[in-house]
């Protein structure tokens, strides 16, 4: 992700402070001011001895006068942190990354004139008078390293003497710097004019976030001050991190079926194209983004989602499309780098697999960002392979968001939140059973019924219990002679066995609409392999034949029965007809004459004998007797229908139509067909009758009879 924030050694770091701070540039850095302290004076007197002359001996001793001279000693001393240069009473902002160590620097000089030792201490603490971010945690305790230059002292004993001063920290001395550690709240001595860089770690808890701050404090504590003016004795300077992490904004958006904002999909469109998705992942700026290097984006794409083709990727990026999760294909986007407040966009499209989106009903598609601290590159399938994940699924169940840091700023208004788009897929199918065309009696009726199922995955009906979206299911019946002798009437729906009024809409071109309580819900299919059927509603209304047309096999009527779903994405359905037939029975007289050829004798033909008989309506063929000639008759009864039995089928012929002119010879016939099982006669009144118990449909009844000729 970016390089390590610190790489060099204590000791390199204490020497290029020391080098690289002057005096002068420590001047208006926190200092304890000149503490001065008299010691004992120095009192001084010569003597002197002198002979006179050759004397061998000395003159009493002389003094001279005591000449006193005042010893005053001065401490003074500084601490100030070091950063990027910045000589102040604090390091803040220093950039630290979750679980590795992080580096703060000070220096401590001796201003004073005497040699003093200073207590050295670093705390967790947030001092109030040292104005820093506020802390969110406190910083770890730990050792403090120091260097100290003493290239001004040269004289071997000085070096020797500074060493055995400090005995208890370890000092060693390599050319001109002394150096060594000494435990937290520990001792430090340092001669008059001498610098000592401090340097100290401590490790950032691996459970902080980006732009969590830490705060703590180092102090030293003057020992020569604390006797002399108790006030002076202590400076501090304060240290701040914060955890810098990059700020992963991910966008994730799709269009389709030519819409910017693809939110619904009509599963029905097969020209659809797929969706084309585009990821943008930004790296927010914040006052704590960095850089962000070898960073991985998985798409593990919903299931029945399959990644198509990818527009031109941009510089420093590269897609791998292998990886499956069960049967879900994994797209991983590799990115070489991204700046603070810079972007990359990947655009990709993918085919959908219509039952398995059917069955789902909805997808959403997340994405996850994985990157390491370092520049290495993040394994995403293993849950130490990273050491943050950004994901638009802020609910998701993917071990990053337990168990590794994430980056802030990642909710609803903040810098980094995340978008993604959920897609609802529509697959609206209403399918409406047929009915075979029926025939109906002259006067009579029947009924048509026919169901309309949901097949589907939305619900369908005027107003929808799930997502309140209106889809009405209209249906016209058409009734091209709504006149006798043939009319539509009495349209229903029923949804439980009993028969409801269906609610007219249009009365002129026969509409009708589902009311608002009857919604037909989905099928709920498993990843669209078993359709199971969703609600279903059966529908009907009546053919009436009123009597009025008794012109069977010919008139006959066709309705269109048409439904039509309405709202977004409405499925067509194919409009059905029904054909209904008037059917009856046909009735066909005919008769043949059979000369006598001036014979009184002729018996009538019967049985067999009529066989050869050649039998005509009259208009046709002209009918002509005589006295003497018989004329036999023959009535021809056919049942038109083809689904239905004709019961109780009576065949009579009055007599008084031709009784004053012939004379009936008593052998009357009546046939089912060539059967006579069935039949009965009757020539006891006024009329000849036979009566068929049955006529199949499509069957015929014969009933045959013979008159001669009166003279």
């Amino acid at each position: 992700m970016k390089p390590n924030l610190f790489n060099h050694t204590l000791l390199a770091v204490g020497v290029a402070a020391l080098m690289g701070v002057s005096t002068g540039a420590m001047a208006a850095t926190p200092k304890s001011g000149p503490v001065t302290k008299d010691a004992d004076g120095i009192n001084n007197q010569a003597t002197a001895l002198y002979k006179v002359g050759n004397d061998a001996d000395f003159q009493p001793e002389v003094k001279s006068n005591i000449v006193t001279v005042n010893i005053s000693e001065t401490a003074n001393f500084s601490l100030v942190a070091t950063s990027d240069g910045v000589i102040d009473e604090k390091n803040e902002d220093i950039a630290a990354t979750p679980g590795t160590n992080i580096t703060f620097n000070h220096i401590l000089a001796n201003d004073g004139n005497v040699t003093d030792t200073y207590t050295i201490a670093t705390t967790g603490e947030d001092d109030s008078t040292i104005d820093t971010k506020p802390q969110g945690y406190p910083l770890e305790t730990a050792d403090i390293a120091y260097t100290i230059d003493i290239s001004s002292i040269t004289d071997p004993d000085e070096r020797a003497d500074l060493v055995a001063k400090n005995t208890a920290s370890n000092m060693t001395i390599s050319g001109n710097i002394a150096s060594g550690t000494i435990p937290n709240n520990s001792t430090i001595t340092l001669l008059p004019g001498l610098k000592a860089a401090l340097s100290y770690e401590v490790t950032t808890p691996a459970d902080k976030i980006g732009g969590a701050i830490g705060v703590g404090t180092l102090t030293a504590t003057s020992t020569f001050i604390a006797a002399a003016e108790p006030a002076k004795q202590k400076l501090i300077n304060e240290n701040q991190s914060i955890v810098s992490l990059p700020v992963f904004k991910i966008e994730k958006s799709a269009t389709c079926q030519s819409k910017t904002n693809c939110n619904s999909f009509d599963l029905n469109d097969d020209t659809t194209g797929g969706i084309d998705y585009s990821i943008k992942v930004t790296n927010v700026t914040t006052d704590y983004s960095v850089t962000a290097d070898n960073f991985v984006i998985r798409d593990v794409l919903p299931a029945g989602m399959t990644f198509n083709t990818n527009q031109t990727l941009p510089s420093g990026v590269s897609i791998d499309t292998a990886g499956m999760n069960g049967n879900r294909q994994v797209i991983d986007i590799t990115v070489d780098s991204l700046a603070v407040d810079a972007i990359v966009e990947v655009k990709f499209n993918v085919n959908v697999d219509v039952p398995i989106l059917r069955a789902a009903g909805t997808a959403t598609n997340h994405a996850t960002v994985y990157d390491n601290y370092d520049d290495t590159t993040p394994n995403p399938d293993i849950t130490d392979g990273f050491d943050i994940s950004d994901s638009t699924d802020e609910n998701g169940t993917d071990p990053s968001t337990d168990n590794n840091p994430n980056v802030p700023s990642d909710g609803p208004g903040t810098p980094g939140e995340d978008t993604t788009p959920t897609i609802t897929f529509t697959d609206r199918d209403i399918s409406i059973t047929d009915a075979d065309d029926q025939e109906v009696p002259v006067t009579g009726e029947v009924t048509y019924t026919h169901t309309i199922t949901n097949n589907g995955n939305e619900d369908e009906g005027n107003s929808s219990a799930a997502d309140g979206i209106k889809r009405p299911i209209v249906i016209t019946i058409t009734d091209p002679d709504d006149t006798n002798p043939l009319s539509v009437s009495s349209p229903y729906y029923s949804t439980d066995g009993g028969t409801t009024k269906l609610p007219l809409v249009d009365n002129g071109d026969g509409t009708y609409q589902l009311p608002d309580d009857v919604i037909l819900v989905p099928n709920t299919a498993a990843d669209g392999d078993t359709p199971i059927l969703g609600s279903t509603v059966e529908i009907g209304y009546t053919v009436v034949s009123a009597g009025t047309n008794d012109d069977i096999d010919v008139t006959k009527e066709t309705n269109t029965i048409t439904v039509t779903p309405g709202g977004d994405f409405a499925p067509t359905v194919d409009p059905l007809t029904n054909e209904t037939t008037i059917r009856g029975l046909k009735l066909v007289k005919l008769a043949a004459v059979v000369p006598a050829n001036g014979s009184q004798s002729l018996t009538c033909p019967t049985g067999t004998g009529l066989d050869t008989l050649s039998f005509s309506d009259g208009t046709t063929t002209a009918l002509n007797a005589e006295p003497f000639d018989c004329i036999v008759y023959k009535i021809t009864a056919t049942n038109t229908f083809e689904t239905k039995v004709l019961t109780t089928v009576t065949l009579s012929d009055k007599k008084a139509l031709w009784n004053a002119q012939a004379t009936y010879q008593g052998d009357v016939k009546g046939l089912i067909g060539t059967s006579t099982t069935g039949v009965a006669k009757d020539d006891s009144g006024d009329y000849i009758t036979t009566t068929l118990d049955t006529l199949p449909a499509e069957g015929t009844g014969t009933m045959t009879f013979s008159i001669k000729v009166n003279p």
